[in-house]
């Protein structure tokens, strides 16, 4: 999971609207892990979540994303549990209630 350590700080972006934010998350899917179509790794209530406590911005959603998937993930297959990423939210103290966990 090496290639996760490619993302560094070096620029500022403006923060995204929830469109471009979506289209940057499929962009990521797609292009940087390299999945294919019809695998939707992040799915749309994690998205919704994403943006909500990034209000767009690039760099915090990398940051999460990147948790959350080395966490989530094993034996080199990727995987985004939404219970990690309650686990993530509230280690930058913000309180993520998954419905479906509940």
């Amino acid at each position: 999971m090496g290639r996760f350590d490619y993302f560094k700080p070096f620029y500022h972006f403006e923060n995204l609207s929830p469109g471009e934010f979506t289209a940057t998350i499929k962009t990521f899917e797609r292009d940087f892990l390299k999945l294919p179509e019809s695998i939707q790794l992040i799915d749309v209530e994690s998205v919704s979540t994403l943006y909500s406590v990034t209000t767009g911005n690039i760099e915090d959603l990398i940051e999460i994303l990147i948790q959350v998937i080395r966490r989530s993930s094993s034996n080199n297959a990727l995987y985004f549990d939404p219970q990690i990423l309650s686990k993530v939210l509230e280690s930058y103290g913000i309180v993520y209630l998954d419905e479906e966990a509940e």
